[in-house]
């Protein structure tokens, strides 16, 4: 078989003093901390979607014994957190302190002061500073460098974070503490690129790159030296690196994720749901959610419930905007590049142009079924160039993969195996039965294959047609009811023609005649379609000819267990209309929908109706699918978990003849999605669909299509 075509962590920002443009990370500690990611609040319930982040700047700082320091603490709100928050110092060691601050509800920042007795011993010391707000309560910890009474504290006013990235100029500034220094120094690595005598202290740092400082004061021959600063002077724009789902992409899955990753981290509080969101065509509103990674580099936006993206779409993904840009951490905007847009459509492909044979073969009549597994099987006719054979493939998840081998039951070159029907067993095994023909087309006859589950077994034979009377047992449609029976209705064709019915038991050596019963003022059957439900009920559509006393029609008749006659034979027009082609179904009561074409005296040009029956009478859905194609063939009906039937037929509408699908809403039919055709233009056309419903709901669409030299066959399945 060849296939022709194959198809958060939110951080924070803040500003500082001298223009110097701080963003402290929020970072979870390696043991959690003492997070408690429960939820709740302050804010008057215990939502657990409700959350906030701990920032504390700076993350190390150097005092005296006997000294103080503070500590700015600052808060980010999650998913509409809007309680206040308690922070204090948590489990300070003997002789630090502070007393706590709150952050209101209406703010985002406070300032704690952390006092150190004189008589803390000169060393490291590790701080928790806890944010309490109901049950949630998030640490963070900072690092202070306790200095003994006599010696030089030489510590960072500006920048206070242990890394700093800008865009443009730094203010730096390093203050004394206990007493005056000789000469203070800045140091880049351990090279000296400032020295001061007197206070103040300050340098403009204006080189782009990323440096790490310190600061060193000297007096009577000992060296005092200040923690590390990384400061970092980053001028260029943040990029876009990659997108999911691609820019233009045009096969886009509901399902699948919306991310962007940048090649650098961007600042938190530039990303929002009033900045960054989806619209769909026309420029509507996506209702969706953001979060970026830890790092900064990676944004996902959901779609609030239910969490897919909407079909029939082109979605825009827009990211920032002139008066709120995305920036990196030093404040350097986002260009429109990051702006991207795809398309979702109501069906994606199921792999590309399928067909056995390489060439110009044509592949047609093509039978989707959907096991009670899920797994989707089809089946149709194709010529290997000397005879036509029928091919059955089942879908893997990502290919179509032939059963066996191409199935004929005829051994002579030039035979004619065509019109396949195809029926799942409890296993999702397939059974197909289809009718061939020797080479001169004349004793046509039905042949079954059964799968095994890894070979093909032949079906009993049908009883032989009568070759005086070159009958053609022709276009059979089988269906499994709930006791492993497979029926059978089939027409033969002779000088007239008339319908026969069989069964085959499971495991059963030989088809048996079904009791049926025809109308007696029925003629020339043919077209049947057959349904099962239950175990006890099956039910059979076909077109008959009938005759009034002043005219003469073709209307579609309706049995139940093979002699029941539903309601009057189906017609909209009883004066020589021709209704054909019928296609029959059962909704959860056990009640028959059929929907047939209808042609007008005289015409070749059909429109596609429906009835249903209420276990009373007729019902005919008032509006008919087609009434905006002309041309139409082929309708197949499906009853969805709703209980609304759902009909795929071939039509033709201006500029090319295509697959549409429909459902009725109860008062009018909905287009399930743009028509559908894989080759545009008048010269190619979309014939004989195939519709099935999967378990959970969703639906598939089959069929062959024209694309100028031979056909195809084509699946496509709905975005769910």
């Amino acid at each position: 078989m060849t296939n022709r075509l194959r198809l958060l962590t939110p951080l924070f920002s803040f500003f500082l003093l001298f223009g110097c443009i701080n963003v402290p990370e929020v970072v979870d500690p390696p043991d959690g901390g003492g997070d408690r990611p429960d939820g709740g609040g302050a804010d008057g319930g215990e939502n657990p979607a409700h959350d906030f982040e701990l920032g504390v700047a700076p993350q190390e700082e150097t005092v005296l014994q006997g000294g103080a320091k503070s500590f700015l603490v600052s808060v980010v709100r999650k998913n509409g957190f809007q309680g206040s928050v308690a922070v204090v110092l948590a489990n300070p060691p003997s002789g630090v302190s502070a007393p706590s601050v709150t952050i209101p509800a209406s703010g985002t920042t406070a300032t704690l002061n952390v006092s150190v007795a004189a008589n803390v011993a000169p060393l490291s010391l590790t701080l928790t500073v806890r944010g309490i707000s109901g049950t949630i309560q998030r640490d963070r910890s900072v690092v202070l460098n306790v200095v003994p009474q006599g010696s030089l504290a030489v510590s960072w006013v500006s920048p206070t974070e242990s890394r700093s990235v800008v865009n443009g100029p730094l203010a730096l500034e390093v203050s004394v503490e206990g007493g005056q220094a000789e000469q203070v120094e800045l140091l880049k690595g351990d090279t000296v690129i400032q020295t001061w005598t007197s206070a103040p202290y300050r340098y403009q740092w204006d080189t782009e790159g990323e440096f790490t400082l310190k600061a060193r004061a000297t007096r009577g021959g000992s060296t005092y030296v200040s923690s590390e600063r990384v400061v970092v002077v980053d001028r260029s724009a943040p990029r876009v690196e990659s997108r999911q789902p691609a820019a233009g992409a045009t096969q886009v899955s509901v399902q699948t994720p919306i991310q962007v990753t940048f090649n650098e981290p961007v600042r938190a509080s530039s990303v929002t749901a009033a900045n960054v969101g989806l619209s769909a065509s026309g420029g509507t509103a996506i209702p969706s959610t953001v979060a970026l990674s830890a790092d900064g580099r990676t944004l996902t936006v959901t779609v609030t419930p239910p969490n897919v993206l909407p079909t029939s779409t082109t979605v825009t993904v827009n990211l920032g905007t002139n008066g709120q840009p995305i920036v990196d951490m030093a404040g350097n905007a986002l260009t429109a590049e990051g702006t991207w847009s795809f398309t979702v459509p109501y069906w994606l492909p199921m792999g590309g142009a399928i067909s056995e044979y390489p060439g110009s073969t044509s592949a047609e009549d093509v039978v989707l079924r959907i096991g009670t597994n899920g797994v989707p099987h089809i089946a149709w006719s194709e010529s290997d160039g000397a005879s036509r054979n029928i091919i059955v493939a089942r879908w893997t998840g990502s290919a179509w993969v032939r059963l066996g081998t191409p199935l004929s039951a005829l051994s002579e070159n030039g035979t004619h195996a065509d019109h396949p029907d195809m029926a799942l067993d409890s296993s999702s095994n397939p059974t197909v039965i289809w009718d061939e023909s020797t080479s001169d087309d004349v004793n046509r006859n039905l042949y079954g294959r059964r799968w095994t589950g890894s070979d093909w077994a032949v079906l009993p034979s049908f009883p032989p047609v009568s070759a005086g009377d070159h009958e053609q047992r022709e276009y059979a449609s089988i269906a499994f009811d709930g006791n492993g029976h497979l029926h059978l209705y089939t027409s033969i064709r002779d000088l007239s023609s008339r319908l026969e019915g069989f069964y085959l038991p499971p495991a059963g050596s030989a088809w048996m005649n079904s009791p049926t019963a025809f109308p007696r003022e029925g003629l020339q059957p043919w077209g049947v379609s057959i349904a099962t439900y239950g175990s006890n009920s099956i039910f059979a559509a076909y077109s008959t000819l009938l005759e009034t006393e002043t005219s003469s029609f073709r209307g579609i008749t309706v049995l139940k267990n093979h002699s029941i006659e539903v309601g009057p034979p189906l017609i909209i027009n009883s004066n020589g209309a021709r209704a054909e082609t019928p296609s029959i179904t059962v909704d959860g009561a056990g009640n028959p929908y059929v929907a047939w074409v209808e042609y007008p005296p005289r015409s070749t040009d059909g429109s596609i109706f429906v009835a249903n029956h209420d276990g009373s009478s007729w019902k005919f859905l008032d509006e008919k699918p087609s009434q905006f194609m002309t041309s139409n063939q082929a309708p197949t009906l499906v009853i969805d978990h709703q209980g609304r039937p759902v009909i795929a037929w071939s039509g033709f509408q201006t500029p090319e003849r295509a697959i549409f699908v429909k459902r009725w809403e109860g008062n009018h039919w909905s287009s399930m999605g743009s028509a559908l055709s894989i080759f545009p233009g008048a010269n190619t056309g979309s014939f004989a669909p195939s519709l099935a419903m999967e378990n959970g709901g969703h639906f598939m669409v089959a069929w062959h299509e024209f694309n100028g030299a031979a056909s195809d066959i084509f699946v496509v399945k709905a975005n769910r």
